[in-house]
């Protein structure tokens, strides 16, 4: 073995695999270590692969399971780290297991924030929702558990959380090839199509997509899915569908209902039907986004659609092109070559400025044309919360405009700087802004 080399010191908490989770003991590891490292014990080797800040890039990781055979070997840089949206819990997935701080899942009364082995068999995926919802493709089939409020895991568990179980698909010889969980719908993709679960998907699929998943209607047709609202948005090589919630027509089929069932073809016209990149829901308001053209469709009562119509059944086409969108109750910020366009609430000044206006001017409250924002700078990602509108600059750095103290930093007029933790917090609406010689100065 070749001492030459530095090795940078660290610490790392051994963790056995006694009753899966226990925690056992802490243990200093200080100086210099071998190039690859042995193990019985998974856990003490993602206890190290946790706690190397620079980790050299040629120590290698090999442990042995408990069949003892060599698990391959895999560099420290190559494992995969999964964090829940609260920050309540991580998983990490290394050498086919997964490994979690989730205390729902320790047998004992376990130290909170511990990685602790998930005992699966072998990991190949792992997919989660925003929601906790956390599924994995195992060499023996699917596995879902965390959080279930959409009873969207597939198990037929009630519980709003539930622990580790097998998911059950009807038929022989399916094998799973990839999962798409929401917060209230999961979607399977399978050697046979497409399955679904979930309490969204009750209207379309029936009250057992509740219990365990069902074929969708011409379950080989679709290629993505996209959820929110209550709608189900779904692709198929040559046309979007949408089905579930319809409130002013946010489904965008050219109807009135309050419900759209079963899947129904968006009112698109053909050249662009089989060719939409995004769709964005806010507020019962839908934007499609093919290319740099945006339709738009459904509630426009404070003018966030940016037309003239109080609300459109049919996607109305925007007259400038767009590259992103983000909106929120009311506020909609149009990502342009000409810079940021907003329409909507403008109660705070968020789009523009109050002294800018007279009293009586419309605009104090709604800007129903989409309008140029000026900004101090040329944004890089913008952030839409209905009460006020951040940007950032080139140095990463945030700034907000609209009602003061809305976030710490927001002034009663101009721009101040906040922090990201801040905005993130209020849950708004993001989007990247492409390139960053746009935006007024």
């Amino acid at each position: 073995m070749d001492r030459s080399r530095q090795i940078i010191p660290f610490q790392a908490s051994a963790i056995t695999a006694n009753n899966d989770f226990e925690v056992s003991k802490s243990m200093n590891i200080v100086g210099r270590l071998p190039n690859r490292i042995f193990t019985l014990v998974p856990s003490t080797t993602v206890a190290i692969l946790n706690s190397l800040p620079d980790p050299p890039a040629d120590c290698a990781l090999v442990f042995l399971c408990r069949k003892f055979y060599t698990s391959f070997s895999m560099y420290l840089e190559e494992s995969s780290l999964f964090t829940t949206k609260d920050d309540s819990a991580s998983l990490r997935v290394h050498c086919c297991r997964v490994y979690t701080t989730d205390h729902r899942l320790h047998a004992t009364d376990a130290v909170p924030r511990q990685l602790c082995w998930l005992r699966l068999p072998r990991v190949l995926e792992l997919r989660g929702s925003d929601a906790g919802s956390w599924f994995v493709i195992t060499s023996r089939g699917l596995y879902s558990w965390g959080a279930n409020s959409g009873q969207s895991l597939g198990t037929g568990a009630r519980d709003i959380w539930v622990a580790p179980a097998r998911v059950h698909l009807p038929g022989h010889g399916l094998e799973v090839l990839d999962v798409v969980p929401y917060d209230r719908a999961t979607f399977i993709n399978t050697n046979d199509g497409w399955f679904g679960c979930g309490a969204e998907l009750v209207d379309l699929l029936g009250p057992d997509a509740v219990t365990a998943p069902q074929h969708l209607p011409n379950p080989r047709d679709y290629t993505r899915f996209h959820v929110g609202q209550g709608m189900i948005f779904a692709w198929t090589p040559d046309q979007l569908l949408a089905a579930g919630l319809n409130n002013n027509g946010t489904c965008g089929v050219g109807s009135n209902a309050v419900k759209v069932t079963p899947l129904t073809p968006v009112d698109l016209p053909p050249a662009v039907a089989g060719g939409v990149d995004r769709v964005v829901i806010a507020s019962w308001a839908t934007f499609f986004l093919a290319g740099r053209r945006c339709f738009v469709t459904g509630d426009n009562e404070y003018g966030q659609l940016g037309i003239r119509e109080r609300r459109a059944v049919v996607p109305r086409e925007l007259p400038f092109p767009v590259d992103d969108v983000a909106c929120h109750q009311g506020l909609t910020i149009f990502c342009t070559d000409a810079g940021l366009r907003g329409c909507g609430v403008n109660t705070h000044g968020q789009l523009i400025p109050h002294a800018a206006l007279t009293p009586a001017d419309p605009r104090v409250w709604e800007v129903h044309v989409p309008t140029l924002v000026e900004t101090p700078f040329p944004p890089t990602a913008i952030a839409v919360y209905w009460t006020a509108l951040f940007i950032r600059d080139s140095d990463g750095m945030w700034h907000g405009r609209g009602k003061s103290g809305v976030v710490p930093g927001v002034p009663s007029s101009g721009w101040g700087q906040v922090e990201w933790d801040d905005v993130q917090a209020l849950g708004p609406a993001t989007a990247e802004v492409e390139g960053q010689g746009r935006g007024q100065t």
